[in-house]
């Protein structure tokens, strides 16, 4: 179910960037239902009340299994 679009930015614009530009997604996702809705995002977006991003793995560390669970879940 596709509840919201946006289009007219470059390619070279950062998807966090875009994000927080994006106005209707971003201050009112829950107004598409009653329920609360949330926003699944790749690592590059910040975690906020409405975007649940990928958990990043940074240099030299390994991610604990939950989080690989989580990632393997939302790709």
């Amino acid at each position: 179910l596709i509840c919201y679009y946006l289009a007219g930015w470059p390619g070279s614009c950062h998807d966090n960037h875009i994000h927080h530009n994006s106005g209707g997604l971003v201050t009112s996702v829950d107004t598409f239902s009653q329920s609360p809705r949330y926003v699944l995002g790749d690592s590059a977006f910040e975690a906020s009340d409405s975007m649940i991003p990928a958990f990043k793995k940074l240099n030299g560390c390994t991610l604990p299994h939950k989080c690989k669970v989580f990632n393997a879940s939302l790709s």
